[in-house]
């Protein structure tokens, strides 16, 4: 029973790190589409856009023209588990009504202390897939 106790431990890790990947890839994902949703549609705002930015730990989803000039009142914020790095995600922001996105093309790579790697690309239209 002990043996099988200790094996299972490295393959929990690897369960575990793997999840908190792909639950971020899939939370990036969402909201750059709600982003630009919400900017599409005026959301909560005639006047600005909305965003995402990314400065670890955290994601933050806001309501502006840039995270500098966003209003905080709207701003929803996520943990990023510290099992997982993103890098080429800084700030990503869409424009009222067009939903045109800043910057026009994006590559976010989402990697996991195990190796376990996704990449993003968001296109000149702000669609962004696996």
């Amino acid at each position: 029973m002990l043996i099988l106790g200790l094996s299972s431990v490295p393959l929990y890790s690897r369960f575990f790190t793997q999840n908190s990947t792909a639950n971020t890839v899939d939370k990036i994902i969402q909201l750059v589409r709600k982003a630009q949703f919400y900017a599409m549609t005026s959301r909560k705002s005639n006047s600005s856009g909305w965003g995402v930015y990314y400065s670890a730990p955290t994601i933050t989803f806001y309501q502006g023209s840039s995270y500098a000039s966003r209003t905080t009142d709207w701003d929803e914020t996520y943990t990023v588990d510290g099992s997982v790095t993103v890098t080429g995600l800084t700030e990503i922001n869409f424009a009222r009504l067009s939903g045109s996105p800043t910057p026009t093309s994006a590559s976010i790579v989402v990697t996991g202390n195990q190796g376990t790697t996704d990449t993003l690309t968001m296109n000149a239209q702000g669609m962004i897939t696996r």
